[in-house]
């Protein structure tokens, strides 16, 4: 995939890591090189590294700054295609126990199932609102709604009740922000808690006035706080790929958000945050050799699977602006990808199911598919 011409260092990040004491050595381990990435406020690290006078080693890794949350071993790997960057365990624990708080609190976890999990290891009422039925085989029955928040209308019908608290962790980006509000408040008791993750200052050109808009409006809905923590986020697979293609070391530990809390208002001003379109997609996911890979779900596709040959399979980025991102309708949980016809043929052969027809060339077209992108599947 091209960069777009705004992946470029501004003058601000120029400037703030010449600033850093990191910025100023002539050569940056990997551990090093991470402590600066995590001080940046957001910014990617190929970034950072082209903010440097100096050098980042090559090869190494950086150690975590927490492990990987129990929930994120033993569930089904990330994947990009649901923007799923999840919490470490620590950042998991330290707002489950702050959610729940001195009366075991019941707590809706939308797009949160790292701190799902912590809650109810806790012994917590923790429920879960995620999109990826993958998931649900680690779930508790009647605890959870496997559903896209973007596009389901009726959430508050999936519970019998309302939630005293709530952990928001959208897609980075405002209209993200506000569809999920809009659809989450519903669900919410009045004066209920709504922790709500924030993106940083370099996350992409515009983030810091982004910012401020959005907490101009959180104000509007209840009284806002900072949380006094941090939310660090254990680097998924597909990003650490993506790193490894950039030339750049391990980081485990290198993305962080700020946590705001917004207590509500007795009758919040549902109007503030309006459901407004979020550009998603259908997509089918399958678990294969401990990968995920995700099939986009288009209608009336059904002929031959033909692959086209111009498009790189090993992506370099994981920015939503890129404009290749929505031509691939086939991605693995490892930053391969393609773009593919034929997705109902393709969706079948990995189902194993015979309810659409497939030839011997769909076959050959997508063993052959599976081993550019690196996974296997039983034919």
């Amino acid at each position: 995939m091209k960069r777009t011409d705004r992946d470029v260092p501004d003058d601000a990040l120029l400037a703030s890591v010449a600033a850093h004491s990191l910025g100023k050595l002539p050569v940056l381990s990997a551990e090093q090189f991470q402590a600066l990435c995590r001080d940046m406020q957001g910014a990617f690290p190929d970034l950072v590294q082209r903010s440097l006078n100096g050098l980042v080693e090559h090869g190494g890794a950086a150690t975590s700054s927490s492990s990987r949350a129990e929930f994120d071993i033993c569930g089904p790997e990330p994947s990009p295609v649901d923007f799923d960057w999840r919490f470490d365990q620590r950042t998991a624990l330290r707002l489950a126990e702050t959610l729940i708080g001195p009366g075991n609190r019941e707590v809706l976890c939308v797009g949160a199932p790292t701190v799902y999990g912590a809650i109810r290891s806790l012994g917590g009422k923790g429920f879960l609102v995620d999109r990826n039925p993958l998931l649900a085989r680690n779930l508790a029955p009647g605890t959870y709604c496997i559903a896209d928040i973007s596009t389901e209308e009726m959430l508050d019908q999936q519970f019998g009740h309302k939630f005293d608290a709530a952990i928001i962790d959208p897609p980075w980006h405002p209209e993200a922000y506000g569809l999920w509000l809009a659809r989450t408040q519903p669900l919410l008791r009045a004066g209920a808690d709504v922790f709500v993750t924030m993106f940083r200052r370099f996350t992409r050109p515009g983030a810091l006035e982004e910012r401020a808009q959005l907490l101009e409006r959180f104000e509007k809905i209840g009284r806002v706080s900072g949380v006094p923590f941090e939310a660090v986020y254990s680097t998924p697979p597909f990003e650490q790929e993506v790193l490894l293609r950039l030339g750049l070391p391990n980081l485990p530990s290198w993305r962080a958000a700020d946590i705001y809390k917004i207590a509500l208002h007795q009758q919040p001003e549902l109007s503030v945050f309006h459901p407004v379109a979020w550009p998603t997609h259908k997509w089918k996911r399958y678990s294969l050799d401990g990968q995920v890979i995700a099939v986009k779900d288009i209608p009336d596709d059904e002929g031959k699977i033909q692959v086209a040959s111009e498009f790189p399979s090993c992506i370099k980025t994981v920015s939503q602006r890129d404009p290749a991102r929505s031509l691939y309708t086939v991605w693995t949980s490892r930053s391969c990808a393609a773009v593919v016809r034929g997705t109902k043929r393709l969706a079948a052969i990995l189902e194993r199911s015979g309810e659409v027809p497939v030839e011997q060339s769909d076959l050959q077209a997508a063993s052959q598919l599976a081993r550019d992108l690196g996974f296997q599947f039983r034919r």
